[in-house]
């Protein structure tokens, strides 16, 4: 899928950039702010996440409530799930919102129409997710390596077990360093009730066990919030 325009260019006017994901996806996310790297640094983190399309697709607006003509726009993300559902996200800077808002209304309404889940996630939602700090380390778990028999092992203790258990307690069973159980999740290799940095008390789950799968209900309980 090609973006629906550039992000990256040779002479950027804004903080732009690419978050590289080589476990995740071939070719790199472009974003272009802080506030779009800083959501992409805790959304690639989704378990089931396939792929993350930046500037995906042009959508075309009827006529708006504030009396704006017919207009196009161009969401940030499209986020693919391994189940084949989709969901799109507009991430935008809270006091950025009343300047947007009959424009992200109108898309919303013809995304809903089309049965697509659309999410506009801000900065306070950010905050109250995963701090910047704590998402560039937990990225920094995800680069390291971890041997594939340890991957196995802590993947198969996982498996046995009925329900959420323990990092601690997955590390204990699966006889591997809790910084394994840190590299699966920092991965989307196992479920967790909420994006942190993985400590003995951190709740992790096989991903075959976890009931709530539906793609609009991960992305919004990943970032508490709600569709639009």
């Amino acid at each position: 899928m090609k973006p629906a325009r550039r992000v990256v260019t040779t002479s950027p006017s804004q903080n732009v950039g690419v978050v590289c994901c080589p476990w995740l996806q071939a070719e790199p996310i472009e974003h272009e702010s802080i506030t779009e790297r800083w959501f992409l640094l805790i959304a690639v983190l989704l378990p089931r996440l396939q792929r993350i399309a930046h500037q995906p697709f042009r959508l075309e607006l009827p006529s708006m409530e504030d009396g704006t003509a017919d207009a196009t726009y161009v969401p940030d993300f499209l986020l693919q799930f391994e189940s084949g559902e989709s969901v799109v996200v507009e991430v935008k800077p809270e006091k950025f919102l009343p300047k947007h808002l009959a424009k992200l209304t109108a898309a919303a309404e013809v995304l809903r129409a089309q049965g697509q889940a659309f999410f506009v996630v801000t900065d306070k939602d950010l905050r109250s997710t995963l701090s910047m700090p704590d998402a560039v380390h937990i990225r920094r778990i995800a680069k390291g390596h971890v041997s594939d028999e340890e991957v196995e092992r802590a993947l198969a203790a996982l498996s046995a077990y009925p329900g959420y258990l323990t990092a601690g307690e997955l590390s204990a069973r699966a006889g591997v360093g809790l910084h394994v159980v840190g590299w699966l999740v920092s991965r989307g290799r196992v479920g967790t009730k909420v994006p942190d940095i993985v400590d003995d008390a951190t709740l992790v789950i096989d991903l075959a066990k976890e009931e709530d799968s539906h793609a609009a209900l991960s992305v919004g309980r990943w970032f508490a919030t709600a569709p639009w």
